[in-house]
């Protein structure tokens, strides 16, 4: 028997997400109208994935099980088709309140870094053109949580906010009852950016 998840109940029974999918990789009741928008590839159920989300490999530094420092070579890893992001970011205002009159003054302010949260399943999937067996996905989100530095990310969602690298700061691994072959996974993370301390 082949693997056909059902991507609306898989999405639901993780993450308590209801989407609009019909079940079938159709979306009920929405038309579909021409668009600029740059689908990279398709899974092998057909549906597009739009803002892929591509970790970038390189050599980078690890901390080995004594404690010391080392370095480990990771190729590209692209998250699994099924994975969705939500970005949040706060102003860091300094106010003041009004002691004659209503209200305050904001005297100026900055960004805090965003905060992100990915949350995904790692399925079988035979066009991922980096891991296609669910080991192969966990095995990859494990190499990345190891880094101790910032990773770079290739996305047009992410790139078009400012965000052109990520610190993983928690991984989630999680089971369904009675589906080895699909594994939820959650990160959160934060932005990153290098900076320069001039002395």
């Amino acid at each position: 028997m082949g693997f056909n998840p059902n991507i609306k109940n898989l999405l639901n029974e993780a993450f308590g997400l209801d989407t609009i999918l019909d079940g079938t990789g159709n979306f009920k009741g929405v038309t579909v109208v021409d668009n600029d928008i740059d689908i990279h590839r398709v899974t092998y159920l057909g549906t597009p994935i739009i803002f892929p989300v591509i970790l970038k490999g390189q050599n980078y530094r690890i901390y080995k099980d004594n404690g010391e420092v080392g370095t480990i070579s990771v190729r590209d890893f692209e998250l699994p088709a099924v994975t969705l992001s939500t970005f949040s970011r706060k102003k860091n205002l300094s106010k003041t309140e009004l002691t004659a009159g209503y209200g305050s003054v904001t005297e100026m302010y900055g960004f805090s870094d965003w905060r992100i949260e990915i949350r995904g399943l790692c399925i079988k999937e035979k066009s991922h053109p980096h891991a296609k067996t669910v080991e192969a996905q966990l095995k990859r989100l494990y190499q990345f949580e190891k880094i101790a530095q910032q990773i770079p990310v290739v996305s047009s969602l992410y790139n078009n906010a400012g965000i052109q690298a990520i610190e993983i700061e928690e991984l989630y691994i999680n089971q369904l009852e009675g589906r080895p072959d699909v594994i939820p996974f959650r990160m959160n993370c934060k932005s990153a950016a290098p900076k320069e301390l001039i002395l």
